[in-house]
C-alpha cells in the first residue's frame, strides 16, 4: 500500500532482481553467478573493498618504508576512493592506480618460491 502511494505521488521504487548467469567452467562443472541488479550498491561495495585494500597497503608501507612520499601517495589514493563514494564516475582508474602502487611497494615482499617444484 505504501509502495502504491509512493508511485502515485511520483516517487518510483524499483527493486531490481539479481541476474543469474549459468556458466560451465574448465572442469565441466556448472556454476551459477549472481549479478547484483543495483549498480549503485555494487559500485559502493567495490569502493569499500578498494578502500580496505588501500588501508592495508598503507599499513604495510608504514612498517616497511620510512619515506613520507610513499605514505602520501597511498593517502592521496585513499582520499580519491573516499571522494568516489559520492560521485558516479568510472572507478577503474582507481583500481589501476592501486595496482601500480601495490606492485611498486610490495615488489620485494612477494614470495619467489615456486610451489609446484616442491616434492611431497
Amino acid at each position: 500500500m505504501f509502495k502504491s502511494f509512493l508511485e502515485f505521488v511520483g516517487v518510483r521504487t524499483t527493486t531490481r532482481q539479481p541476474v543469474m548467469i549459468r556458466a560451465v567452467n574448465q572442469c565441466g562443472e556448472t556454476r551459477y553467478i549472481e549479478l547484483s541488479g543495483n549498480t549503485y550498491s555494487e559500485r559502493r561495495e567495490l569502493l569499500d573493498v578498494l578502500l580496505t585494500k588501500c588501508k592495508r597497503l598503507m599499513s604495510f608501507v608504514v612498517k616497511k618504508e620510512s619515506d613520507s612520499d610513499t605514505f602520501y601517495d597511498i593517502m592521496e589514493l585513499s582520499n580519491k576512493v573516499r571522494l568516489a563514494l559520492y560521485r558516479s564516475d568510472d572507478i577503474t582508474h582507481l583500481y589501476d592506480e592501486f595496482n601500480v602502487y601495490a606492485s611498486k611497494y610490495k615488489q620485494n615482499s612477494r614470495s619467489s618460491m615456486n610451489l609446484s617444484d616442491l616434492e611431497i
